[in-house]
């Protein structure tokens, strides 16, 4: 009876439960040396297992579960109804934090983790895809920063997930040590009532952690003024984007210039982007990052405030098709705090975005966080290209 109780009150209890989450590194529990099969939800009881859940991007519904026939293991499974906006389509995701005061545990190194497995029912008639991967900041209780583990195409009924996480590549944006979630993403369902919602049943979501930390290589190397030139092998994975209008989610490539009859402001390679139209004008604002690991791997949080007037950043970015304003935002460490500016791309030609340290906020310069490049959503016209190149900091002659 308490379980029926629980399903009925649970979707709204989770948008409005807050107790303590903290980051990771903070959290020095039990959880930190423990190996072998660690549970993080089987969905038995509802705490944490349910308590801990954070549904995002108008995710829709979740309730409890207690029909045997969409149950893996125990008694129970979480029911999920993922719808996303449907004005505005977002992508809907859940994730469950890996840290917490209140229930004592602390799953955050992923020096320690060997994979992460986990059962989805399907009961749709049709395959569908999810996403899954690492939250790597919690910036508030509305916005995170994600990391895509990879795309999962699940078919009707049973379907067991197995992640193992590539530690190479994820140590090159994100601290490993430090992660602090893990997400299912589901496709918008363009839908107005969880009714008409395709529904999934998850259990029994399970982490397998090693007795001793993985040692990773940094393999990140930048030259002097360097946070991102696309010259480098490594720096084909750390772009990503952050879409809250799926219709608008760019093609993004990192391309040799004279292929597409450009010649590179810096080396030979540029960062390729073609933007897509939305549903309004400004309804959302679609952006690319470059992740706080490499901000703060490039050093200009290292120079002194009394320098700060001689210093400014700079990149370069080129129109192919039509000119656009393009909105970059400097965040401090974990996205607290930031600073928008802006830069015109003109059709033909490059043009050199530049502004100085004493533009930004203190925070920003002395405790940098990512960098990202926004746009407004359009309507007015089809898919645009665009090129970036050689994002820097530099001494003003």
């Amino acid at each position: 009876m308490m379980k029926k109780i629980f399903g009925l009150m649970l979707s709204f209890v989770l948008l409005f439960s807050l107790f303590s989450f903290v980051g990771c590194n903070e959290n020095e529990s039990k959880g930190d040396t423990q190996a072998g099969e660690v549970v993080i939800a089987d969905f038995e009881k509802w705490a944490p297992d349910f308590q801990i859940m954070r549904p995002m991007n108008s995710f829709g519904v979740v309730s409890v579960n207690e029909d045997p026939q969409y149950v893996h293991g125990g008694e129970a499974s979480a029911k999920l109804q993922p719808m996303g906006g449907y004005s505005v389509q977002k992508v809907p995701y859940v994730y469950f934090p890996l840290s917490s005061e209140l229930f004592s545990f602390n799953y955050c190194d992923f020096s320690l983790v060997d994979y992460i497995t986990f059962f989805i029912y399907n009961a749709q008639d049709e395959a569908a895809a999810l996403d899954f991967g690492l939250v790597t900041t919690i910036v508030d209780i509305n916005n995170t920063e994600r990391a895509s583990g990879g795309t999962f195409q699940l078919q009707p009924g049973w379907n067991e997930i197995v992640y193992y996480p590539d530690l190479t590549i994820i140590n090159l944006s994100y601290d490993i040590t430090d992660i602090q979630g893990i997400y299912l993403g589901f496709e918008n369902a363009g839908v107005r009532d969880p009714e008409d919602a395709p529904v999934f049943y998850l259990d029994d979501v399970v982490m397998r952690r090693l007795d001793e930390p993985v040692e990773v290589e940094n393999i990140i190397e930048l030259d002097e003024g360097e946070i991102c030139d696309f010259e480098k092998a490594y720096q084909q994975y750390i772009i990503t984007y952050d879409c809250p209008n799926t219709k608008c989610i760019p093609d993004m490539s990192i391309v040799e210039a004279a292929e597409y009859g450009l010649t590179a402001p810096s080396g030979e390679k540029v960062l390729r982007i073609v933007t897509k139209p939305g549903d309004a004008t400004e309804g959302s604002w679609p952006r690319f990052t470059i992740p706080e690991k490499i901000v703060r791997e490039s050093g200009f949080m290292n120079i002194p405030s009394e320098e700060w007037s001689e210093y400014r950043f700079c990149f370069e970015v080129y129109a192919e098709t039509q000119n656009r304003t393009f909105f970059p935002e400097f965040y401090s460490q974990g996205g607290s705090n930031w600073t928008a500016t802006n830069v015109s791309a003109r059709r033909g030609q490059w043009v050199t975005y530049s502004v100085d340290f004493t533009n930004f906020s203190e925070d920003v310069v002395s405790n940098p966080g990512f960098i990202k490049i926004a746009w407004a959503e359009y309507i007015d016209a089809g898919e645009l290209v665009f090129y970036f190149d050689n994002f820097r900091f530099e001494k003003k002659s």
